[in-house]
């Protein structure tokens, strides 16, 4: 209801229209007034069939307090390895309880080791701009069993190969820092691979032929300490010999070639191509195959480049290249006569035949 001056006339709210100079802090509906923010608006009456009739008033709206409202203690949190988010309850003046979402938002602070805790409260909606802080404590719980474990991308493998350890801890505790090391098997000496740090993975490799021992360490912020090793051995480096039947042959013959893997992890692959020199275009006589020999029948004279290569079953590989010469030998006339003597009036027979050069 609204007093008009000079008459102070009772005038029927639904005789008045009502209008807002910011809609965004006070919105007007059916001859409500709604407070939808903090802020200022001038709220206007105006007299239904007489927009001269009208009065004004400056209305203020001021956020609710959060430091006004009741805010619940958090008692003590057992550890568990995961991040801890107790629910915290507010109520207002009225013990009515606040609503996470619509009147504030919780976010959590050091709440995953062993030790203090927090959560920051902000206001929002009709609390926006208030913020308030709730410590609490994150206690050990003897029913938690911390485990560290680590995976090794091959535990037989060669010389100067890479070995890459991957780490994880059973309870997915994002605060636990992992260290690496090694030692000869049967040794009490660590080598350190890589320092504590909160990567779960670190790759490799030891240059020596033999037994080895690999473990991880993790230790999280609540002090909790675990292990996990493997043994893995470490077998000569990958090497390669081959073999030529021949380095210089006869066009028309073939070129023979043999190949053994040593070293690294069996089973061994070949790949067996050549080129001629003077045109650099590779043929492939064979790709990944377990054959140790190959043939290849050359089309044309000149110097060739004969390449193999070998790949072993963790992916270590090598290769050796073989040079050979492809020539053509001298013409040599085997003609023959069927005699070399005769009486007049006969007849001999003339068989020609010839060998080397290029037919």
């Amino acid at each position: 209801q609204l007093f008009l001056f000079p008459s102070y006339a009772l005038i029927p709210s639904e005789c008045l229209t009502l209008s807002s100079s910011d809609t965004g802090v006070i919105s007007v509906s059916n001859g409500y007034l709604k407070a939808m923010k903090p802020g200022t608006s001038s709220i206007t009456a105006y007299l239904n069939g007489d927009s001269s009739v009208c009065a004004t008033s400056l209305i203020r709206v001021i956020s609710l307090k959060l430091r006004n409202c009741t805010i619940s203690d958090i008692g003590n949190m057992k550890y568990t390895g995961k991040p801890i988010e107790p629910e915290v309850i507010i109520t207002d003046y009225n013990e009515k309880r606040l609503v996470k979402g619509k009147d504030y938002t919780l976010s959590y602070y050091n709440n995953i080791s062993v030790g203090r805790a927090s959560v920051k409260i902000s206001g929002i909606g009709r609390y926006a701009g208030e913020e308030s802080i709730k410590y609490f404590n994150i206690v050990p719980n003897e029913d938690v069993e911390y485990r560290v474990s680590m995976s090794v991308s091959a535990t037989e493998t060669g010389a100067d190969e890479t070995i890459k350890l991957t780490a994880k801890n059973n309870l997915d505790d994002t605060t636990t820092n992992y260290s690496f090391d090694y030692s000869a098997y049967g040794s009490s000496t660590w080598t350190t691979i890589k320092s504590a740090s909160p990567d779960n993975s670190c790759s490799f490799v030891i240059h020596t032929p033999g037994k080895y021992n690999v473990r991880v360490t993790g230790k999280n912020g609540s002090g909790m300490t675990a292990t996990s090793q493997y043994t893995i051995q470490i077998n000569p480096a990958l090497g390669l010999s081959v073999g030529l039947g021949s380095d210089n042959i006869v066009l028309g013959n073939y070129i023979n070639v043999t190949a053994q893997a040593t070293g690294s992890v069996s089973p061994y692959t070949y790949s067996y191509k050549i080129k001629n020199d003077s045109d650099n275009v590779w043929t492939n006589i064979k790709t990944n195959t377990t054959d140790t020999s190959a043939s290849y029948k050359p089309t044309k004279t000149g110097s060739y480049t004969l390449q193999v290569s070998c790949t072993s079953k963790t992916g270590s590989s090598c290769e050796k290249s073989l040079f050979i010469m492809v020539t053509v030998s001298s013409v040599v006339n085997e003609s023959i006569i069927s005699s070399s003597n005769i009486s007049l009036g006969e007849s001999v027979d003339l068989y020609a035949s010839a060998k080397g050069g290029t037919a």
